[in-house]
């Protein structure tokens, strides 16, 4: 039960979880720390691209593979860091003064994606979509893109500390 929120009252335990199904694949189980509300209780879904369980569910793969380094991902983020510039270019929101998240709309395709933009960190933090059918469709699928065309990336490790070669190629 470490994945799922539980209330406890006189021995009883009620737990949830949430999963996920993309294209009738099976569902995925998606962990709590992907899960973020926004101040009026509404909840998103942060798209991390080195998430197992998010390549798994636009994918249907598994392993060790990333959706971080596709152009998809960093095209949500585009989108949603041009459409923040926009904000504040109008001064409906002062970046230095943002110290919440605050909620926009972004158009993908046919659909406008609510997504929730950060209080601070902008360009550089997760997308976070919300959890809707709809708006998680869009992204989904225009995320599909790097699972299809075989950009999808493995994840880079390097050896470090006593595991690392020393001197270079050759030398153990």
């Amino acid at each position: 039960m470490s994945d799922e929120e539980a209330a406890e009252a006189n021995n009883v335990t009620i737990g949830y979880k949430l999963e996920l199904s993309y294209k009738g694949r099976k569902k995925v189980e998606i962990p709590k720390n992907m899960l973020v509300k926004d101040l009026d209780g509404n909840s998103y879904l942060k798209l991390q691209g080195s998430s197992p369980a998010l390549c798994k569910l636009v994918c249907g793969r598994n392993g060790d593979k990333t959706l971080t380094n596709g152009g998809a991902m960093a095209d949500l983020k585009r989108l949603r860091n041009e459409q923040i510039e926009a904000q504040e270019e109008k001064g409906e929101e002062n970046s230095k003064k943002r110290k919440h998240e605050h909620v926009l709309q972004v158009q993908l395709g046919a659909v406008q994606v609510q997504m929730l933009a950060p209080g601070k960190r902008t360009s550089s933090s997760d997308v976070m979509v919300l959890l809707q059918p709809d708006q998680l469709q869009a992204v989904f699928g225009h995320l599909e893109a790097d699972c299809q065309d075989g950009s999808i990336s493995k994840r880079e490790y390097t050896k470090s500390g006593k595991f690392a070669k020393a001197g270079g190629a050759g030398s153990s």
